[in-house]
């Protein structure tokens, strides 16, 4: 029994991670069209993927904000809502195995079914899903976002480096006192594959939004300077 509700968990994770703010935005007010012309380029542009980056700059400021806010609430609200009624009714061996939703509310929200699996980028969701194991992690990976995302002008090298800075404090629980954390989350190996699968998946998203090779160009420019 407990495999059934394990699984159904999963797919329960997945369906929530499929719920994105800009592509329903998109099919209300706009018909699907996901084509839109740029003054400043004077051209059309056909948007494929609807992160927060892409929200704010073809849907607007507002829209971005909301966005973000969602998508960063989805583990937040599956950990108190979902994950955690489970774990206290359902599935009473308390199996660490669950965590491994968070994997699949990540691989929703990037490849949602609905929208052709054309979803975001996953670094709010994964900013989200980092507060939910680790205040600390959480505060470390959001400063360190919005401080080269200030110092480089662009937003997708912080993202990267403040959800890297993230994992690699979240990859070594015993640095941070059990204060940040919830107590309910325990550190084995489960957990920590469920964060690395996750990375691996913003990962992706990340080369291909070419964030990796401009955070390497911003520091060889850097050390230019020296």
């Amino acid at each position: 029994m407990n495999v059934f509700y394990i699984l159904l968990l999963f797919i329960i994770a997945y369906l929530f991670g499929t719920v994105l703010y800009s592509r329903i935005y998109i099919s209300l007010f706009r018909e699907g069209n996901t084509v839109f012309y740029i003054e400043e380029e004077k051209k059309y542009w056909k948007v494929e993927s609807f992160g927060t980056s892409n929200t704010a700059k073809f849907l607007g400021l507002k829209n971005g904000i909301i966005h973000f806010i969602i998508d960063f609430a989805k583990p937040i609200i599956f950990y108190f809502c979902i994950l955690t009624p489970f774990q206290n009714y359902l599935i009473s061996d308390n199996f660490t195995i669950i965590y491994l939703s968070y994997f699949f509310i990540i691989l929703g929200n990037n490849y949602p079914i609905w929208w052709k699996f054309k979803g975001g980028d996953g670094i709010a969701a994964g900013v989200g899903l980092v507060f939910t194991i680790s205040w600390l992690a959480g505060i470390i990976g959001f400063t360190v976002w919005i401080f080269f995302a200030s110092i480089s002008k662009h937003s997708g090298i912080g993202a990267f480096l403040g959800l890297s800075s993230a994992v690699i404090v979240l990859m070594f629980p015993s640095l941070y006192d059990t204060f940040f954390v919830y107590d309910k989350i325990i550190f084995d190996f489960w957990i920590i594959l469920s964060i690395l699968l996750v990375y691996l998946l913003m990962l992706i998203k990340q080369i291909q939004a070419k964030n990796i090779s401009a955070t390497i160009d911003f520091f060889k420019n850097c050390l230019k300077h020296q």
